[in-house]
């Protein structure tokens, strides 16, 4: 990660970094890894929350938001800011 946003920040100045997760996700063993939505919504949190730390240590003054794509089970999404 920290290649990209270097290339990122050196060709296109960028200034502002949006981490998005998303529930149900296969890489932390889907819904089913999880004994409620509020925990799976806890893990997503946490983990954005470490990037965003390591970005504002590494690129201070880089802005990051987090958002959480919560995937239910009729395949709707709703998009929310964390």
């Amino acid at each position: 990660m920290e290649e990209q946003v270097d290339v990122s920040k050196r060709m296109h100045g960028i200034r502002r970094v949006i981490l998005i997760n998303h529930t149900d996700c296969g890489a932390y063993g889907g819904r089913a890894a999880f004994e409620s939505d509020e925990e799976e919504t806890r893990r997503h949190t946490a983990d954005m929350s470490a990037v965003e730390i390591w970005l504002k240590e590494t690129y201070p003054g880089l802005i990051v938001e987090k958002q959480l794509a919560r995937i239910e089970a009729d395949g709707s999404v709703h998009i929310k800011h964390v």
